[in-house]
């Protein structure tokens, strides 16, 4: 063990407890928005650290902050509009007047992830649960598995599909891009993505999301995450089609540090949300942080937040476009 240990713990305690009561005191879409862009950049001081995962304070700050957050969706009533909760890291559960789905959901990496108990709970209230590629950081067979043992579907790629096709008791649905599929009020639809980075070339689906009540939401996977290319002109003409096809209200986007004007600017969300900072799987250079995505965002017209492991951003149905 480092000698210096124990006080890199000290401080790392010291700065998660920080930041967590700042960010309790000033939740996403509060008028606290510096507040929160300082204890979010507390937050990427720690995480960049090369061990953060097996670090105790980060540990214990994850397991807070994901206890917090199941407790919240189990008890949450939702009438109209929607709560999304942010986890971990492209992962988010979506609690709606009629269903509660899941997006991407792991359980973390390292020694920072949910215990046992505390997954199957989650897995107990997704009723739904959509994967957009086999990417472990995206991915997770065992909470999959509870899910689907709780009476969950997960929808899945084809490549996926494949993959898991053999594990006994999964209720996958095969998710092809530019077909639906219709549950609870829901439909779900796959859009054709692309992962231009390593390390793997595989199958990625955006997943559209339109309730009963008329709520749409895009998740968009770990598509365009290449930041070493601009965007291609078939790209440019996706996205345009893209926001003629899918008109919507809340756009869950990966971190991508090139493109994040051009997707949120195409699109034409009424609000945006980042993901997939402070992935603890990713080496340093490649561990994108909050301050980065609060940084590109501010430029832009459309109400964007970003959010730490476990917060929540209530959408209140008022905010949804004029029907034409």
């Amino acid at each position: 063990m480092r000698p210096d240990r124990d006080k890199l713990e000290d401080w790392a305690s010291f700065a998660l407890q920080w930041a967590s009561g700042v960010l309790e005191a000033n939740p996403p879409g509060s008028p606290g928005i510096d507040a929160r862009a300082d204890a979010l950049r507390a937050i990427d001081d720690v995480l960049h650290i090369g061990t953060a995962s097996e670090l105790r304070p980060v540990q214990q700050f994850y397991q807070s902050s994901m206890s917090r957050a199941v407790r919240q969706i189990q008890a949450e009533r939702v009438d109209s509009g929607a709560i999304i909760w942010k986890m971990y890291n492209h992962g988010f559960v979506i609690k709606t007047p009629g269903a509660t789905i899941g997006i991407d959901l792991i359980k973390g990496y390292g020694g920072t992830t949910m215990g046992g108990e505390l997954a199957a709970k989650l897995a107990r209230e997704v009723q739904f649960a959509t994967i957009s590629h086999w990417h472990e950081d995206h991915a997770d067979l065992d909470l999959s598995r509870s899910i689907s043992d709780s009476g969950g579907q997960i929808l899945v790629p084809q490549d996926l599909l494949e993959r898991w096709s053999p594990k006994e008791g999964l209720k996958l649905v095969e998710m092809v891009p530019g077909k639906g599929y219709d549950a609870a009020g829901i439909r779900f639809e796959a859009i054709e993505g692309h992962h231009d980075g390593p390390p793997d070339n595989c199958d990625v689906n955006m997943y559209y999301l339109l309730t009963r009540e008329g709520l749409s939401v895009l998740h968009t996977g770990d598509h365009w995450i290449n930041r070493r290319m601009p965007l291609a002109p078939s790209d440019e003409a996706s996205l345009e089609n893209l926001h003629q096809d899918y008109p919507v209200d809340v756009l869950l986007v990966n971190r991508s540090p090139y493109q994040f004007r051009t997707i949120i600017g195409k699109i034409k969300p009424l609000v945006a949300i980042s993901s997939h900072e402070n992935e603890l799987s990713h080496d340093l250079a490649s561990r994108a942080t909050y301050a980065s995505s609060i940084e590109q965002m501010a430029s832009i017209q459309t109400p964007c937040f970003t959010m730490a492991w476990g917060e929540r951003f209530v959408f209140k149905s008022r905010m949804h476009r004029p029907q034409t």
